[in-house]
């Protein structure tokens, strides 16, 4: 797991919030991502990380790692890998990139 903290992109801490504004808030910042970057989320809902990888698009992810942090009050981390652009990213291609 330690290899993986060298490429965190995002940090993201969710305890406290809601379970559908936290899903907005992780699911926005990890559609910001570029492929092969990683993001950890903190949260506190049990919920929170099936709901996550429902939300995001089939196949955008890999879980690098799921852990419970505090038992107590159901604490967990979670690193996501992005894997591949986000559908309708328009970003050119390289065959459409202006010649001039």
């Amino acid at each position: 797991m330690k290899n993986h903290l060298k490429k965190i992109m995002c940090h993201l801490d969710l305890r406290g919030l809601i379970n559908p504004f936290a899903l907005l808030v992780a699911s926005k910042a990890f559609k910001e991502l570029k492929a092969g970057e990683t993001i950890e989320i903190i949260g506190s809902s049990p919920e929170f990380a099936n709901d996550l990888l429902k939300v995001l698009p089939a196949g955008s992810c890999e879980i690098l790692s799921s852990e419970i942090v505090e038992e107590e009050h159901a604490e967990f981390r979670i690193l996501l890998k992005k894997k591949r652009a986000n559908r309708g990213d328009h970003s050119p291609s390289p065959a459409f990139e202006d010649q001039s």
